[in-house]
């Protein structure tokens, strides 16, 4: 997926950066790892319009990274976990005999990570090449 917005409140700079994403009904999660080393996420920190080139379409949103709401954060991990079940692995993060995420090593992992969660609108949707 290819995620655009604007950065810069004089420069006004348009970024599109391709990310791995989890989708769950009109909200889509990204998971910046490593994100010390990552800046693109820190234009999000307040809220921003995005638009999100997915399945060859262009969808407009709200993107927010999240930092500090440990609950908003194990949403999207589990989300994003689901999607890509063997980053579990690399992370920490067991599953179970039945194969169901660890709620304590999801909550523990959520304080350490950023996710950044878009609301898409679903009724503006383009379908113009970007």
């Amino acid at each position: 997926m290819l995620v655009s917005y604007t950065a810069g409140h004089k420069s006004g700079r348009r970024y599109a950066v391709p990310v791995q994403y989890a989708r769950d009904g009109d909200r889509v999660f990204l998971y910046p790892g490593l994100r010390e080393r990552k800046t693109w996420w820190r234009n999000l920190v307040d809220g921003a319009p995005v638009t999100v080139r997915i399945s060859g379409r262009d969808v407009r949103g709200r993107a927010v990274a999240i930092r500090d709401d440990r609950e908003a954060i194990a949403e999207g991990l589990r989300a994003f976990l689901c999607r890509f079940p063997k980053a579990g692995c690399s992370l920490g993060i067991a599953r179970n005999a039945a194969g169901e995420l660890d709620p304590g090593a999801l909550a523990g992992h959520a304080e350490h990570v950023v996710i950044v969660r878009i609301d898409l609108e679903p009724e503006r949707q383009s379908t113009s090449a970007a």
